[in-house]
């Protein structure tokens, strides 16, 4: 697909098979899912959320590329200025950080899905082992959905859910190099926020006459169950 619009694709591979399946409740769930007026990047789209992987086109090249939890960490650090200081006196300032407290150890997703064949609903829940009481949230999935793929869309949904549970955003120097895919630790704060490795869900990087700025919001969008 990539080739077809000039674009040179970088694909890491994934596992399990999508699509149509030749059983009926597999055909079913296909057809819903896939048909002839989905877009090329409907479908990229549609693979992106179903693995997690991290989707973008840089220059000529479409990149589809699985989260990579190896990458060199950034290290931030803040430091109070003192109230006789009116410039920062850390690479970090203008520093918020959020917290939705109901985001909790007790929050899980349930995903349910029809079985055409057996004539019954199954459902898999994220964490399984959940033990205290707190949010639920629960999902339908598509007809033919199976067990494990419930269980893997629990597993994403949940992900998705909890990295909303802490929001740090920031000013930082213009010529700190910062991409999307980085992964950022926070440290000076002596709050739960130092030390956990965030991801940069964005970047804005402003020019008004000679002032340049650059700000960055992060999220937790890995390990979460041990980070929440």
């Amino acid at each position: 697909m990539a080739t077809e619009v000039g674009l040179t694709p970088d694909v890491d591979t994934t596992s399990g098979l999508v699509g149509q399946f030749y059983q009926y409740e597999h055909k079913a769930h296909g057809l819903r899912s896939m048909h002839r007026f989905q877009t090329a990047w409907d479908f990229c789209v549609g693979m992106q959320r179903r693995y997690g992987y991290d989707l973008w086109v840089d220059g000529n090249t479409l990149y589809f590329k699985a989260p990579d939890e190896n990458s060199e960490i950034l290290y931030l650090n803040w430091k109070q200025a003192d109230s006789e200081t009116k410039y920062p006196v850390s690479s970090v300032w203008n520093l918020g950080l959020s917290r939705r407290v109901a985001y909790s150890d007790g929050t899980a997703v349930t995903v349910s899905a029809w079985d055409a064949r057996q004539r019954v609903s199954h459902s898999a829940t994220y964490p399984s082992d959940i033990s205290a009481a707190g949010l639920g949230y629960a999902y339908t999935a598509a007809v033919g959905t199976t067990l494990d793929e419930c269980a893997a869309l629990a597993r994403q949904k949940y992900n998705e859910t909890m990295a909303h549970a802490r929001t740090l955003s920031m000013n930082v120097h213009p010529s700190l190099s910062i991409s999307p895919r980085q992964r950022v630790t926070i440290q000076g704060t002596g709050t739960s926020f130092d030390g956990v490795p965030y991801t940069v869900d964005e970047v804005i990087f402003s020019v008004n006459g000679p002032r340049i700025a650059q700000s960055i919001t992060l999220r937790n969008r890995s390990n979460l169950k041990d980070a929440s």
